[in-house]
């Protein structure tokens, strides 16, 4: 799931995503969560938030900042989903 660290109702974001997966009967899959937009808030603002969301990984797909620890966290789930089949 992708949130929009800019806008102030992150967590309602969240939980509105959550709330349709669970509808989707989809949240027996992995999820990665993906911060996004750091490019556009401090650094005070982003760590709060990475606090509250353990395991999320924090982006600016604008800038490239930290793409390549979302596609290792994506190889790793990927890997993962692998070695259980």
């Amino acid at each position: 799931i992708v949130l929009d660290i800019s806008k102030e109702d992150i967590e309602i974001q969240q939980d509105t995503i959550f709330k349709e997966l669970r509808n989707l009967q989809a949240l027996e899959k992995p999820v990665i969560t993906v911060v996004n937009k750091i490019d556009l808030v401090d650094d005070i603002h982003i760590n709060r938030i990475m606090a509250s969301i353990p395991g999320a990984i924090s982006i600016s797909a604008l800038k490239g900042h930290n793409i390549s620890n979302l596609i290792t966290k994506i190889s790793l789930v990927y890997n993962e989903l692998l070695t259980k089949t």
